[in-house]
């Protein structure tokens, strides 16, 4: 079965605070994108001892960061506020959600970073830099521009491009300008559709920018080829995405052709990572003034949908498309895309790029991929024709979320280039001048556009020239990036003025290949290295060729020597050459690996030099490898005869397992005796043993009190016992039960418990907080709609601490620690049980509601069937489609058609935004 493949995106996770309104796919490589203005400047610090925040609610934030990530917190309410609040952390940030405040920002008209304490305070809006919050209040008139400021704030600049204008609210009036804003009380339970005053639309932060598309095309020199008048026109350019946003001003008129090829999906972009690309590459900048214009604005974009609205596609899919991109006649073609998993470039995907290369001269600009680690690169960026590409950020750093090379299996050199992939602000599908045009994501696939932009404008001024032309002018001219080697940023920086400028280009990169141990080649190895000269004149080169250790194998010592010189390993045939005009000269580079050391990757550059200001470099490459012996082995069967079997192959002696009596220079192994194999292990279960008993028993002398009719603590250590205790302190219940449900219920599965059905038919009040992980269990779904409208109340949450059940306040049922066989602990009135009813209560105040769907509702054109609403409810408490699927037990592709069925009904074009409108429709 084919590999599903991944996008190359890279960031922070955002984790839904609440459910509506945060649909994502989880197939990403690397987290959700963040919009334009989650990117923040440092201004000032992170929170520092103790830093206070007004929000727009007016509650007062006193926040201390105890450790990265960890906060200590403390809200002081105004006068009037309704509701609680809800402090979490979302990655590293922290957030606070005055209750009032959800049904706003879930339906999208108030924007949730106006809650994210750590933004801003990095922002500069924490009440010791601030009087006040920076707002852009937006209004469905179209002369919402000229309307007077809110209550409470200040008028600073009308922006009639999203029909507002920006405005700062004073901290001292906070609350007016929020009771203004929001004149009516508003939930979910009162009105699904909360509206803001005065014909306001959206009420936005006005957020902090750190990088933009501007600042990356000016890093890598395209204004300089505009200027020289050369945009890419005429350059037909494939981008193979997730389809395109048609509608988008910097990309309306510029896609020529379009084809899907993901079964039931138009090219329409139901996921945003396509019209990002294609604008990065083309896009006009019409929604920014010109502003953000692509790398090639002039180019002309073909775009094929190959990846599916939930961010994945097939093996075929993306062949299949870059057939049709190929035959379209694309002269570039953009896969900001790749498998989950590094090949050597044999797979199916990297041999159609080798081949279509060859056959049509196209070239593949390819993702390297987000895997941070080495030799990690994966098809079809793995192809040896593929120009392939990582991601720097705006000082020239290459991104800590970048796959490195070299090329899993054979060493090769990759990546082959570099390119800005950090915070790229580029079109967002389906944006508006409410929402905003732009977004800001972060990856391989950012860094990846950029290069086939810069592709196309040199195809532009050499319109004869083919695939592999393109990418050795593009690799020989790139602007080194010192402190990487060539399996980290390939040839450096793409320098667009440099490649266009170039009289005399050169092989980009030539690999001596992976010399086997035992089988290194006793003499010198030879790779010819082309120099074009495109001017008039006839140029001289000096050449001179270098050569170090890059390290070891990646798999066990990839620092190995790292750094050190290795002169001699590399030399030329000449160390001059001259290049005729428009002509082509070679000379030959050679490789010795007898005198290499196994076990070492050697890097080397050839650096030519000449008149009219030509300079080019071309990298070196080999690897030898590390001692190694083929083992053989022979099975046969007790008649000696010999047989076909299939053998796993463990190393023995690291683990203890074999032995080596005696010193031979040639040792024999023998299996070592189990008391010495396993007597490490058995100590070690013991030490774990004691420790567990010696923590109860502290505990329980800690708490044990003579004064009570029980022991504090009662370990039950047997199933029977914990199942009998289970059920008999539910049957005592007569208030209240608490408890926390995890996956995979081990004593006492859920259906099985009927004395909760017992206690609410008592009137005991049921409050469960439930492990999102836990709606994946068989028929769950069906439990909860049972439980909810029998009266229980059922919150969720992203991961659930402990499996816990706290009875009436004054009893409580824990597990002691995980083992074989379930051993849980009783605990009865004390101060420890007072400590577990504050973290069920803060994990409670933390959680999402579910309530249950209305009996009594009528189907109308506007609501749900059963199977929409159960297909919905997934969706929104997190789950992916494939989990969706399985849990219905449905085809993908029905889920697929029921969520595209969603998407038209509520008149929407992405899944967020389906969010959003499951809470203004009241299906959610």
């Amino acid at each position: 079965m084919s590999p599903h493949l991944l996008l190359r995106r890279s960031g922070r996770r955002l984790l839904a605070a609440f459910a509506v309104g945060a649909l994502a796919s989880t197939l990403l490589v690397g987290p959700l994108a963040r919009s334009a203005a989650d990117a923040a400047m440092a201004a000032p610090a992170r929170p520092g001892p103790t830093t206070t925040v007004t929000l727009i609610t007016g509650d007062v934030v006193s926040v201390t960061e105890t450790a990265k990530g960890e906060y200590a917190t403390d809200v002081r309410r105004p006068g009037g506020a309704r509701g609680g609040v809800h402090v979490q952390t979302i990655g590293d940030d922290l957030f606070v959600f005055p209750a009032e405040v959800m049904p706003y920002v879930a339906a999208g008209t108030l924007d949730r970073r106006l809650f994210d304490v750590t933004l801003l305070i990095e922002n500069g809006y924490d009440d010791q830099h601030s009087d006040g919050i920076p707002l852009i209040v937006g209004y469905a008139d179209a002369k919402g521009a000229a309307k007077p400021a809110p209550v409470g704030t200040t008028k600073l600049r009308p922006l009639t491009s999203v029909r507002g204008s920006a405005v700062k609210a004073a901290k001292q009036k906070m609350r007016h300008v929020w009771e203004a804003l929001t004149p009516r009380a508003v939930t979910f339970d009162v009105n699904p559709k909360p509206v803001l005053a005065d014909g306001i639309a959206k009420v936005w932060l006005d957020g902090k920018v750190r990088v933009n598309l501007a600042d990356s095309t000016a890093h890598i020199g395209a204004p300089q080829a505009w200027s020289a008048g050369y945009d890419g026109k005429g350059v037909k350019v494939a981008v193979l995405d997730t389809g395109v946003d048609l509608n988008h001003p910097d990309l309306a008129g510029r896609v020529a052709t379009t084809a899907s090829f993901v079964p039931g999906e138009t090219v329409a972009d139901g996921h945003g990572h396509g019209t990002h690309v294609a604008s990065t590459i083309a896009g006009t900048g019409a929604a920014s003034g010109g502003q953000e214009k692509g790398v090639a604005p002039g180019a002309d974009l073909i775009v094929g949908k190959v990846l599916a609205d939930g961010g994945y596609g097939e093996d075929s899919w993306i062949i299949a498309g870059m057939e049709w991109a190929a035959a379209q006649g694309a002269r570039v073609v953009n896969m900001s895309l790749g498998s989950n998993q590094p090949t050597d470039g044999s797979d199916p995907m990297s041999a159609a790029v080798d081949q279509l290369t060859a056959d049509k001269g196209a070239l593949f600009v390819v993702a390297a991929g987000n895997s941070w680690g080495e030799a990690w690169i994966t098809p079809p960026g793995a192809a040896d024709a593929a120009l392939t590409v990582t991601a720097i950020d705006s000082a020239d750093r290459l991104a800590d979320f970048a796959s490195r090379g070299p090329r899993f299996g054979d060493y090769s050199l990759k990546p082959d280039l570099a390119a800005p992939g950090v915070d790229i602000l580029a079109a967002r599908s389906g944006g508006n001048a409410a929402d905003g045009y732009y977004t800001s994501m972060s990856g391989t696939s950012m860094a990846t556009p950029h290069v086939a932009g810069a592709a196309a404008i040199l195809a532009q001024r050499h319109p004869e020239w083919r695939a592999g032309q393109l990418k050795d002018a593009l690799m020989s001219t790139a602007a080194r990036l010192d402190g990487y080697t060539a399996y980290q940023v390939g040839s450096g920086r793409v320098d667009i003025p440099a490649g266009l400028n170039a009289a005399v280009t050169a092989t980009g990169s030539a690999y001596f290949g992976f010399q086997e141990w035992g089988r290194v080649s006793p003499t010198p190895i030879d790779r010819t290295v082309t120099y074009t000269n495109t001017g008039d004149s006839p140029v001289s080169l000096q050449l001179d060729v270098t050569g170090h250790v890059a390290g070891g194998p990646y798999d066990s010592d990839p620092h190995a020597d790292e750094g050190t010189p290795a002169p001699g390993m590399f030399t030329l045939s000449a160390s001059t050459l001259v290049v005729p005009a428009h002509g082509t000269a070679s000379v030959t580079a050679t490789a010795h690996p007898q005198l290499g050391a196994p076990g070492r990757r050697y890097l080397g550059e050839i650096a030519a030099t000449g008149g009219a200001g030509a300079a080019t470099r071309t990298t070196l490459g080999m690897f030898l490898e590390e001692e190694r012996h083929d083992l053989t082995f022979s099975v046969k069967d007790t008649n000696g005869e010999h047989l076909s079997v299939w053998l796993e192959v463990q190393r023995l002696g690291e683990q203890g397992l074999l032995g080596t009596p005696g010193t031979e220079p040639d040792p024999v192994y023998v299996p070592a005796p189990p008391g010495v194999t396993l007597a490490a292990l058995l100590r070690q279960r013991q030490d774990d043993l004691r420790d567990a008993e010696r923590a109860v028993t502290d505990l329980v002398d800690q708490f044990r009190s003579p004064d009570l009719r029980h022991d504090v603590i009662e370990v039950l250590t047997d199933v029977a016992d914990v199942r009998r205790r289970f059920f008999q302190i539910q049957e005592a219940a007569r208030h209240e039960v608490l408890s926390m449900v995890v996956p995979n219920l081990r004593v006492v599965p859920h259906r099985e418990n009927v004395a909760e059905i017992a206690g609410m038919k008592r009137g005991v009040r049921y409050r469960a907080l439930l492990d999102r992980e836990a709606l994946l269990a068989q028929d769950m779904q069906a439990d909860v709609r049972a439980s909810l409208a029998a009266g229980q109340e059922i919150r969720v949450v992203d991961e659930v601490p402990v499996k816990m059940m706290i009875v009436d306040g004054h009893t409580a049922l824990l597990p002691l620690h995980s083992s074989a066989s379930p051993t849980s602990v009783l605990v009865h009135r004390s101060g420890l049980l007072a400590v577990l009813i504050a973290f069920f209560e803060a994990e409670w105040a933390r959680a999402f509601p579910l309530e249950p769907a209305d009996a009594d509702d009528t189907v109308t054109e506007n609501q749900l069937d059963d199977l929409d609403r159960q297909v919905l409810a997934l969706l929104l408490s997190g789950l992916t489609v494939h989990a969706v699927a399985n849990q219905l037990c449905l085809s993908l592709r029905t889920v697929h058609r029921r969520i595209r069925q969603l998407m038209t009904k509520a008149g929407v074009e992405s899944r967020i935004q389906l969010g959003w409108a499951a809470a203004r429709n009241g299906w959610a």
